[in-house]
């Protein structure tokens, strides 16, 4: 029996199988486009903040502390929201979940355009925040539902991709428009295409493959090899065994994993341009266009992470190769590069090897994704909100922290002795995971 979001999804009450026979269709990249195509204007919108933030700090009077938790409340309200944001993935469907998610951070993002002190500020980013903390856990349930086991990392490297191309988007487009306008029609500018999205992702997408008229049954049937608990869908959500996910080892690494990864990649959302100009002497119009280039290196990096980690998987058929090492062995290269680049005088040689480490550190990002898929049983988004929230708690905490390191050390460039300890400490979080079974029931035979 399928769930009340399920069947209103479908637009009428008969099955769209009579659709399918004799065609070969692949409507699952498409939801995959819609679904990269959401977390590209996600993540426009959250780098904003840190990409005209000089021009910002003096317009609305903000010392580095005040901008600092500005930048802050985005990941505090964010990573607050993640368990909510799962459950309600669950109970109304991604369809629901998403159209709504992307339609109030849209809004919110362009209203900080017009903000007037730290308090509105605050305030804007927070609801920002609030408005993507479903985004993700949803989009996973859909990855869940439409794509077999062997397709996840790609997907999810695809995913992480495009979250970077939206930010190396916004850096670019950034870097130009702050030589024409102000930084607050960029908010709206930015903002616009979030909500069109909305209206067309609700228009043509469906929960479940089965209730979507244009899958055939040979894509069906090549997506439903490796999804459960599918073709006899309940019409209730399962209660949450809190318990044994309090209990659960695996649950605490991953979501430690993250909580690193995320307070390293936070540094090109936050206070990269700033870094670049107080060590490397760049104009703020200039870092903004230079944070691109690891911002593409993260592109390149989720793309071939995901690749790897299934090619992997498929190939030795042990998670401990194709998830734990993978992300394990890159995250400890990517602190490595960023204590190499700390060495460099020039801003070409310095941002050559940030990128690099960039690269490094985004393989690990896909596979963080597919672990929660592959681990989270049937509660999915939940685990996966989780792992994103604990994420968002070490995003938020590493603009709020920087300040305080560089008034202690007085010197920017020990923000990459910063950056590279943490993500060592991700690396060892990745070395300690057994990634059999699931984080509810373990299997601690396998490694």
């Amino acid at each position: 029996m399928m769930s009340r979001h399920e069947t209103a999804a479908t637009g009428t009450g008969s099955s769209p199988s009579a659709h399918r026979e004799g065609r070969t269709t692949y409507v699952r990249y498409v939801v995959l486009g819609w679904l990269c195509l959401s977390a590209m204007l996600a993540y426009a919108q959250r780098f904003q903040l840190g990409l005209g933030v000089k021009r910002m700090q003096a317009d609305l009077d903000l010392s580095d502390g005040q901008m600092g938790w500005a930048m802050g409340a985005f990941f505090i309200s964010y990573a607050a929201l993640q368990i909510p944001g799962g459950r309600i993935a669950e109970h109304w469907g991604s369809r629901a979940a998403l159209a709504l998610c992307v339609t109030l951070c849209s809004v919110a993002a362009g209203a900080t355009g017009a903000v007037v002190g730290l308090t509105t500020l605050v305030i804007a980013r927070a609801v920002t925040g609030a408005g993507q903390a479903g985004i993700f856990p949803a989009t996973t349930a859909s990855f869940a539902r439409w794509f077999p086991s062997g397709e996840r990392a790609i997907a999810s490297g695809l995913l992480a991709g495009f979250m970077s191309l939206g930010a190396a988007g916004a850096s670019a487009l950034t870097g130009a428009l702050l030589q024409v306008t102000t930084w607050r029609w960029i908010f709206l500018i930015v903002a616009i295409p979030g909500l069109v999205w909305s209206i067309g992702f609700w228009l043509w997408y469906r929960d479940r493959p089965e209730d979507h008229s244009q899958v055939s049954a040979k894509e069906l049937a090549a997506i439903r090899g490796a999804v459960v608990e599918t073709s006899n869908q309940k019409d209730h959500v399962e209660p949450i065994p809190w318990g044994a996910l309090i209990r659960s080892k695996p649950m605490w690494l991953i979501a430690w994993q993250q909580f690193f990864r995320a307070a390293g990649y936070a540094l090109f959302a936050t206070w990269f341009t700033r870094f670049m100009g107080e060590v490397h002497a760049l104009t703020e119009a200039e870092a903004a266009i230079w944070n691109t280039a690891p911002l593409l290196s993260v592109v390149a990096g989720s793309w071939i992470g995901g690749f790897a980690s299934d090619w992997l998987l498929r190939v030795t058929g042990s998670r401990g190769i194709g998830r734990k090492l993978t992300a394990a062995v890159t995250m400890f290269g990517c602190g490595a590069m960023f204590l190499v680049a700390l060495y460099q005088t020039s801003a070409v040689a310095a941002i050559s090897w940030i990128a690099a480490a960039a690269f490094l550190g985004a393989v690990a990002g896909p596979v963080a994704y597919a672990i929660t898929i592959d681990m989270g049983g049937n509660h999915v988004p939940t685990v996966f909100s989780i792992m994103n929230m604990s994420g968002n708690i070490g995003a938020a905490s590493f603009p709020i922290l920087v300040p305080y390191v560089v008034k202690l050390r007085g010197n920017w460039s020990d923000v990459l002795v910063l950056v590279a300890g943490i993500y060592a400490l991700g690396g060892l979080c990745w070395l300690a995971l057994n990634p059999s079974g699931t984080v509810f029931h373990s299997d601690s035979a396998k490694a």
